[in-house]
């Protein structure tokens, strides 16, 4: 391999900077939601080199092979310099450069014979994050505009958004003292396969192994996390919601909870114990789950006597992220243990304001159309409790049964490939005449597009995760 790597550096056509003054930038990695800090090594103008930020609180100078490779980015043959008009079918990969100019102009051209016709509802857009200024950015032209159609790919972060809404009452972020906790009770998060900030959990399980933390890894397989783990419980599939019930009900049987938390911080307690006590038994979980009705009862009085345990959920039911039940029902764990807003336990964080904004003014055919239904049905009916419903749009334009999306924006995202059902998403995604993708680079969504119109410079405010307090 070493042979293999000098003869390819040794190629003609390897760019090779040429000798200058050296400086160092720091930025923030958005290569992935972990959002490390991370210095770029420049000579003169040119990026040679992408390090870990060190003392960022994020990854303190660790780096993963995501972040080192993102030069490679920047230096990519794919990548967009400047906008795009599609000059052929779609797919066939045949554009035409067009001045920016232009490329604005064509763009405010469809919208305004849209909203012309009363037809700004049958705008949309997908956005990758919900988070950051260029995402709110987007949410306020469209309803400037008049659509209610601001949509985001899901994320397993919503589920913990949902449940902090749902069971604290508030709208916040899940964050996590991982540092100071001493008893980790995973339920299929991938710790060091993948969940967070990868870079960030790798440290957090060195200082765990260090301080002879013990993390219990809950999930039917034997991952990486899983092997690294204290001890792994193998569980069936799709049954982790329904064995943190069980552990629940120990606790509460044993009468091994947080009091004081429970009698000053909660309501209803005596409904749900009731609901836990009459459902969920060891007997009942340990023929659900496969688990040893002993096993749960030492997970249970382990959980209970830690200082300071914590209780996390990321992928279940199999190969899907975890239904909203599990992650309801492993808070509710930290909840019985009065680890809410404690130090080693889950933290209600609120949502960063980024800036502050002004409200939107709206025309009448702005208030017009942000009062239809959205296309995917969230916020209202029986989804009325959820932000984003995404994956049900594929379904929803191939049947006909709303209103036909004629204009899509595509922000940070690619629906064509990530989608779950991409053959369905691309038959829809193919129906909508005006598809305008701002990615720099010739992802599978850019492909299909009828312009790509590349962000000429990015500033943006890009939240951290919660990983902890500071």
């Amino acid at each position: 391999m070493d042979d293999i790597s000098i003869w390819t550096q040794n190629w003609p056509w390897t760019p090779v900077p040429s000798k200058g003054k050296v400086s160092y930038v720091n930025s923030t990695c958005a290569l992935c939601p972990g959002r490390c800090g991370i210095t770029a090594r420049k000579i003169d103008n040119n990026l040679v080199k992408i390090e870990g930020m060190k003392k960022h609180p994020v990854n303190d100078g660790g780096i993963c092979l995501l972040g080192l490779a993102g030069s490679q980015l920047l230096y990519s043959p794919l990548r967009v310099k400047s906008p795009l008009k599609r000059a052929g079918e779609k797919g066939k990969g045949k554009w035409q450069k067009i001045s920016w100019d232009d490329a604005i102009a064509e763009v405010t051209k469809r919208l305004g014979e849209l909203r012309s016709k009363g037809e700004s509802h049958t705008v949309a857009s997908i956005s990758g994050s919900e988070l950051g200024s260029l995402p709110e950015l987007l949410k306020r032209l469209l309803t400037a505009y008049g659509s209610p159609n601001f949509m985001c790919m899901s994320s397993i972060w919503d589920n913990y958004e949902l449940t902090i809404n749902l069971m604290s009452g508030v709208k916040g972020l899940a964050g996590f003292d991982f540092e100071s906790s001493d008893y980790v009770l995973s339920f299929g998060s991938g710790i060091v396969d993948g969940w967070g900030s990868s870079v960030h959990m790798f440290q957090a399980n060195s200082k765990w192994r260090k301080k002879n933390v013990k993390v219990v890894q809950i999930e039917p397989r034997l991952s990486n996390t899983a092997a690294k783990s204290s001890e792994w419980i193998p569980v069936k599939p799709g049954t982790e919601g329904i064995l943190a019930l069980g552990i629940a009900y120990i606790i509460i049987w044993k009468s091994i909870y947080n009091k004081d938390f429970i009698d000053n911080y909660s309501v209803g307690f005596n409904n749900w114990k009731n609901f836990v006590l009459a459902e969920f038994n060891p007997d009942n979980v340990s023929k659900l789950t496969g688990v040893d009705k002993a096993v749960i009862d030492r997970l249970a009085n382990e959980f209970a006597n830690a200082k300071r345990p914590v209780a996390i959920c990321g992928r279940g039911q199999g190969n899907r992220a975890g239904s909203l039940n599990d992650f309801m029902a492993v808070y509710a764990l930290n909840g019985l243990v009065g680890n809410i807003n404690q130090k080693g336990g889950v933290w209600i964080v609120p949502k960063p304001s980024y800036i502050n904004w002004p409200e939107v003014k709206q025309d009448n055919l702005a208030a017009k159309g942000t009062g239809k239904e959205r296309i995917d049905g969230a916020g209202s009916g029986k989804y009325a409790m959820t932000n984003h419903l995404l994956s049900r749009v594929p379904e929803i334009i191939n049947s006909d049964k709303k209103y036909p999306i004629k204009a899509l924006f595509v922000l940070n995202a690619n629906p064509y490939y990530t989608m779950p059902n991409s053959d369905a998403a691309k038959k829809a995604f193919d129906k909508i005449p005006f598809v305008v993708s701002f990615s720099s680079y010739m992802d599978e969504t850019s492909e299909n597009a009828e312009k790509i119109h590349i962000l000429k410079r990015r500033y943006s405010c890009i939240a951290k995760p919660c990983h902890d307090r500071t």
